[in-house]
């Protein structure tokens, strides 16, 4: 699967963390960092690239609404939370957008494994 692709599902494995303008990178900034307290979290993960990658592909995708709602969901939970039900809907709806817009434009930059 594709490496932002799979960043905006899971969120770089730290839990609950998912998904644009500057406040949603402030806000995923935030929710990464506390993730990385977690335990058993990537505590090497430079969120602020990460986020910034994050925000633009979904900018470019043409989902940023659906990343904006997945985000503020996650900013309402635990950031260590491993519950797959939180966030559900909000985070299938940013994967179905993103995945849709990949469909038709397989070859961008967004689509590619880097």
């Amino acid at each position: 699967m594709l490496k932002k692709i799979i960043f905006m599902i899971v969120f770089a494995n730290i839990p609950i963390v998912a998904m644009g303008c500057a406040s949603d990178e402030a806000t995923c900034i935030d929710l990464c960092e506390a993730g990385k307290d977690c335990t058993g979290a990537d505590k090497t993960v430079d969120c602020a690239k990460t986020c910034a990658d994050a925000v633009n592909t979904a900018d470019t995708t043409g989902c940023s609404s659906e990343y904006s709602d997945a985000l503020s969901c996650a900013s309402e939970q635990d950031a260590c939370s491993t519950d797959p039900e939180l966030c559900k809907d909000e985070k299938d709806a940013s994967t179905k957008c993103i995945l849709a817009y990949c469909s038709a434009h397989a070859n961008t930059d967004e689509c590619t494994a880097n």
